[in-house]
């Protein structure tokens, strides 16, 4: 049998939702037989790594998903059955096949198996087959990246992916460009047993159907009724007549289907049904009985959040909003036994000093300033990477708003950030570059990177020669025109302007008659630097420069600077110091979103980003900066005072980190906050609002009104993919609130407001 969860697409990087990966058998004989094109992962049986006891009778397990939901396949008596399960996550959905490690089933030395898929921990019965099917349950929510599990002793041990050299696709203009560590990094992760039930509150989202033309009578997937408090069904369509579709359940999880239900959804319409306690069964399936176009069959399910409001204990030393930290720092993970820090008891980092954070967990001070000046210049914060205004919080990402709520006890923490320090950075500099223009000659050129990049004065990643692959390595030939005295030379190279792909070993020579010298300092050997600068004792006078490698790679190089004299170079501009983290990757491919006090996990932009955000925990904490680094979640914003084992000072008191994992972000308060799309805000009749968020709060309320007489209608994005559906419809007089309370259980990924004529409107949600 054959599983595999990628495709060579070029959309592969972007767009989860096409057709990916495969489920495939060999009889021993002839071609490979395709079972179902969907994304597969984890094949496995009652035995486990130590396979099976008897092949000719026991079934055989797998995982996987599409865009709909998780996929579950069963091989029993040599005929297979799927069934579906919900997503607590979506940060797994990417068609481009790197997840292959990720899920599994497993035994852990208790009675049932445990499984990992799409960020939940779901409890397996170890006799799962046709004919006892039921028993699936989830147990926890979870941010890790767990790539495999096992027992341990009275522990389970989890092997994750925590940080990632490279970020792949996964970058944004809210985030720093250069946050990545500079050495990918990971740890394992020992937990008590009981702990996988007491993580993030399970959630679970996904359909049966998704836009699909079903036929008549046709019945889909059996999908998960079970293990969840709450669960809700929203059902649409567009064929133009009303079609009904039977609801059915096997409620034992024998195969033996009784029908629950019937639904009858207008034309082109759609029917929200929330689930009584009493509408019990292993599985549910649907079937129409009419053909129709276009079906969407999506179930929101969510157990109770019993999450207190407060920041757990674990937090204590992390100051609050509004609060003045002792210590502020922005951190990078530079080694896997190295982490760097620049910390600092003012916000804009004007007494600022360097640290390393060593494997001991010490942070000791560094005598660096070239190594802490590139450190803020790489990881510092963008600036406007979001805005507020009076209705709540507005985020952009390729080219769409979202609005995210806000916390009535948030205070952005040194907002404009500090004033950039005096002196030029290296781009301001190169304006004064002796080689700028210069006549070029290279060894290879490599697509459309031509050899004039290299002295053109810009540092954008389409504007570097790059030289192509060759067994003899690559030149490029500098001809200043005529003689030119210099002593400070500086080569560009890499990607992104950071440590990926740098040239980590090449010689700087000048032409001596019709031979080539090397400078002093210019053999270069185990670079790992993006920008190199060689500083030369004595100058040189020459016409001809010359960087040569005899590496077999690509040879990717932004700008060779050549000066007079040493520039006084700033790297550190300290302009975005002060501002507090908004995004970082934590976890391989997703990020950390830190907003208004209320931290998200961010799927990357391959897995649809922004667009399937969940909330985490609402904090209401000074946090300056996060990042992780050997397993480990580190904070700062660390407070003077209070002493905990998870806060780590230096000896001079001038650093501290606050070091936990990033499931513990579970314990600062169950997400909470005020908002909505409009607030007093002019609106058009017809124009529908911007998107605010819905999915993964827990009591939902909604106040609307209006300066004139109007109807204001609410609609819910279903899936997160722009599938809006009507929810209610409210009439309004002018200077009148009406204040709505939403079901209990009921949930939705986005809300949006439409009003039928132009006035000044109110939409304001509470979440609590």
């Amino acid at each position: 049998m054959y599983a595999n969860n990628g495709e060579r697409h070029r959309l592969v990087v972007s767009d989860p939702t096409i057709p990916s990966g495969a489920l495939a058998q060999w009889f021993g004989e002839g071609d490979w037989q395709l079972v179902r094109r969907h994304q597969f992962t984890e094949i496995t049986g009652p035995g486990g790594i130590h396979g099976s006891s008897n092949p000719e009778s026991d079934p055989v397990w797998t995982m996987g998903w599409d865009a709909r939901s998780v996929v579950l396949g069963l091989l029993e008596d040599k005929e297979w059955h799927f069934y579906r399960l919900p997503k607590g996550s979506h940060s797994y959905d990417g068609s481009h096949g790197w997840n292959t490690e990720w899920p599994r089933i497993r035994e852990i030395g208790e009675t049932e198996f445990l499984a990992t898929m799409h960020g939940t921990f779901w409890r397996f019965p170890a006799d799962f087959s046709k004919g006892n099917s039921a028993g699936i349950a989830p147990r926890s929510n979870y941010l890790k990246v767990i790539g495999d599990f096992c027992r341990w002793g009275d522990r389970i041990v989890l092997g994750c992916d925590d940080s990632a050299k490279a970020e792949f696709m996964n970058t944004r203009a809210f985030k720093a460009k250069h946050g990545a560590p500079r050495q990918s990094n990971s740890n394992l992760w020992f937990v008590e047993p009981e702990r996988l039930d007491d993580l993030g509150p399970a959630i679970g989202r996904g359909s049966v159907w998704l836009r699909d033309d079903v036929k008549a009578g046709e019945a889909s997937d059996p999908y998960l009724f079970s293990g969840y408090d709450y669960r809700q069904l929203h059902l649409s369509h567009r064929s133009e007549s009303e079609v009904s579709f039977v609801l059915e359940v096997d409620r034992q999880g024998t195969g033996d289907w009784t029908r629950l239900l019937e639904l009858k959804v207008p034309g082109k319409g759609a029917v929200s049904r929330l689930f009584r306690p009493e509408e019990t069964g292993a599985w549910l399936r649907v079937k129409s009985k009419q053909s129709a176009k276009a079906v969407t069959a999506n179930f929101q399910y969510r157990k109770r959040d019993s999450s207190e409001v407060e920041n757990g204990a674990v937090f204590a030393g992390i100051a609050g909003s509004g609060e003045a930290a002792a210590t502020y720092g922005l951190m990078r993970s530079l080694a896997h036994d190295r982490l760097g820090l620049v910390a600092s008891a003012q916000p804009d980092g004007s007494d600022a000093g360097y640290y390393e954070l060593n494997q001991r967990m010490e942070l000791v001070l560094k005598e660096d300033p070239q190594a802490a000046a590139r450190l803020v210049a790489d990881v510092a914060q963008p600036a406007k990477a979001f805005t507020v205004d009076a209705a709540s919080v507005v985020i952009e990402e390729d080219g769409k708003r979202y609005r995210l709520p806000k916390s009535e006890r948030y205070a952005a923490q040194s907002g404009d950030g500090a004033k950039p320090r005096k002196g030029r950075t290296l781009e301001g500099h190169l304006k004064f570059n002796l080689a700028l223009g210069a006549a070029v000659k290279v060894s290879s050129v490599h697509g459309d990177y031509a050899a004039e990049h290299a002295v053109d004065g810009s540092l954008d990643d389409n504007d570097r020669w790059i030289g192509a692959r060759a067994l003899k390595g690559n030149w490029i030939e500098l001809n200043l025109g005529d003689r030119k005295r210099f002593r400070n030379v500086w080569i560009v190279t890499g990607w992104q302007n950071g440590e990926v792909s740098v040239a980590d070993r090449f010689e700087v020579q000048v032409k001596s008659g019709d031979s080539w010298r090397t400078l002093p300092g210019g053999e270069i050997r185990n670079n790992s630097r993006s920008r190199l600068e060689i500083l030369l004792d004595e100058p040189v006078t020459a016409q001809f420069l010359r960087v040569r490698t005899d590496t077999e790679d690509y040879f990717r190089v932004y700008e060779i600077a050549v000066f007079e004299e040493r520039p006084q170079i700033s790297e550190a501009v300290a302009a975005n110091y002060g501002l507090a983290r908004v995004c970082r990757e934590v976890a391989t491919e997703r990020d950390l979103l830190n907003l208004h006090g209320t931290f998200y996990e961010l799927p990357a932009r391959n897995a649809q980003g922004l667009a399937k955000v969940r909330p985490v925990a609402t904090h209401n904490l000074a946090i300056h900066d996060f990042c992780s680094h050997n397993g480990l979640l580190l904070f700062t914003g660390i407070d003077a005072d209070v002493r905990s084992d998870r806060i780590f000072r230096s000896k001079d008191g001038r650093a501290a980190v606050w070091a936990g994992v990033v499931d513990d972000l579970w314990r600062l308060g169950k997400p909470r906050g005020q908002g909505g799309p409009w607030k007093n805000t002019r609106v058009k009749a017809g124009e529908p609002s911007d998107p605010y968020l819905m999915t993964g709060y827990d009591r939902k309320r909604v106040t609307l009104g209006s300066d004139k007489t109007a109807m204001i209608s609410l609609e819910v994005d279903v899936d997160g993919t722009g599938l809006w559906i009507p929810y209610r419809s409210f009439e309004l007089k002018p200077g009148a609130e009406v204040d709505h309370l939403f079901p209990e259980g009921f949930s939705a990924y986005w809300v949006r407001a439409v009003s039928n004529a132009d006035c000044v409107a109110t939409v304001a949600f509470e979440y609590d």
